[in-house]
């Protein structure tokens, strides 16, 4: 069967309903698998793809070649879908699809029914019978709200590192109230209890939690300020930046107090011995070491001790570790006209505050120099007022380089906790951020 033209730089679906596969046409009519240009798809883009909401993925998303992308996804509801346009699996080898694209939704499912190993790594999500563990979960907090469930759980993002589904639920009253099951993966398990607590901190400026299941790393969480249906909505970078920076700030002084018990919540230690330790581990054999040049790796050799001076002088200017959220940026911030919400709490920390302050200003500072520096004043007022003694500003100014280390490790963890085929998501991470230290430490 011929290969459609333009298969390169798609995203393919394979979506399998019993012992089909749902298939669409190709440009020159003959059958096929659903796909779009591009190389990620949305939620309500997946959706589409097979027209009912409880489609969930069965195996990471795969890259094929250098932009090729394959879902397979298990059709868990009844759908009416045209005979024309589904096969028999067994018959995958006659739609017009590109060998390697057939290859991969082959091995999804051949993994998915144990015909070859699943990888250790993989999250529970993509294991036959999770949506309805999920679901029965969900179902028991549901009543113990006085709630119940209306339909089926609806998958708003499933990737490596986390599953969102979205359920309906009603009252007595009868209006619909969503709720959210977020569950976590092995590497981010102590996001429920750290949410937890830092909800206890911080009630107004953290998701809203209705029950947690530690052991298994899921949250129940009400609807984020301003979300739709599918997500929170885009926010208004220029009207958030501060006011992020201000909730952020105040927060991490109220952690001060309770940096022990965030601990015992899971919140690991990211000071200055336990970042350089991790770092060296980066430099002696990240995964993204074959992403450097030869020359880049020879400059690795002398980094590690510019990286120490620089943070035994970060730590010197008198600012204690707090609470930080470690991925600060308006993405992870949802707001109304009555409430500010700073969420997905999975790389927080206990480490140097101003981390926060310099990834929340790097990407304004990209666009406007002066709305960078207005994020860093605003981070640093309470700073200057609770700890008058200390040489705030420069703080500041060696924090950007801080906070790339901080990422460094942070990302090296996630890959080495990941699948092989899963670390295309996340790929260049490390490798982009060890250039930016050779050259600015160089």
């Amino acid at each position: 069967m011929a290969t459609p033209a333009g298969s390169d730089g798609r995203v393919w679906v394979a979506a399998l309903a019993g012992s089909d596969v749902l298939t669409s046409p190709a440009p020159d009519g003959s059958p096929s698998l659903p796909s779009v240009q591009g190389r990620w798809l949305s939620a309500s883009e997946l959706r589409a793809a097979t027209g009912i909401p409880a489609a969930l993925p069965i195996a990471p998303a795969r890259l094929v070649g250098e932009h090729a992308v394959v879902h397979v996804l298990d059709v868990t509801e009844p759908i009416s879908w045209p005979a024309e346009h589904r096969v028999a699996f067994s018959g995958i080898d006659r739609l017009a699809v590109p060998a390697e694209v057939r290859a991969a939704v082959e091995l999804g499912v051949a993994e998915r029914r144990a015909a070859v190993p699943t990888p250790a790594l993989r999250p529970d999500w993509y294991r036959a019978g999770w949506l309805d563990e999920a679901t029965a979960w969900v179902d028991r907090q549901v009543s113990a709200l006085g709630l119940r469930r209306e339909g089926p759980g609806e998958p708003i993002k499933v990737w490596c590192l986390s599953a969102v589904v979205r359920f309906d639920c009603r009252g007595d009253g009868g209006a619909n109230r969503p709720l959210y099951l977020k569950a976590a993966c092995d590497w981010f398990r102590a996001e429920p209890a750290i949410t937890v607590a830092i909800g206890a901190l911080a009630p107004a400026h953290v998701p809203t939690v209705r029950a947690a299941d530690a052991a298994r790393g899921w949250l129940l969480l009400d609807p984020l300020p301003g979300a739709g249906t599918d997500a929170p909505v885009e926010p208004d970078t220029a009207g958030l930046a501060l006011p992020t920076a201000r909730a952020m700030a105040d927060l991490q002084l109220r952690s001060l107090e309770h940096v022990e018990a965030l601990k015992r919540a899971g919140c690991p230690d990211r000071g200055t011995e336990p970042t350089l330790a991790a770092f060296a581990d980066v430099l002696a054999g990240s995964v993204e070491l074959p992403l450097l040049s030869a020359a880049e790796r020879a400059g690795l050799s002398q980094l590690g001790r510019r990286v120490e001076r620089h943070l035994r002088d970060l730590a010197s200017c008198g600012i204690p570790d707090t609470l930080t959220h470690g991925d600060l940026h308006l993405g992870n911030v949802a707001a109304d006209a009555d409430r500010l919400v700073i969420y997905d709490w999975t790389d927080a920390a206990i480490a140097h505050p101003f981390l926060d302050a310099a990834l929340l200003a790097r990407s304004h500072r990209e666009e406007d120099p002066a709305a960078g520096d207005a994020v860093l004043a605003e981070f640093a007022a309470p700073w200057r007022a609770h700890s008058p003694g200390a040489d705030v500003d420069r703080a500041l100014a060696l924090a950007p380089v801080a906070n790339l280390v901080h990422q460094c490790n942070s990302y090296e963890g996630i890959a080495r906790s990941l699948e092989p085929d899963a670390r295309w998501e996340l790929a260049g991470v490390v490798a982009a951020n060890l250039r930016q230290l050779l050259e600015q430490l160089t």
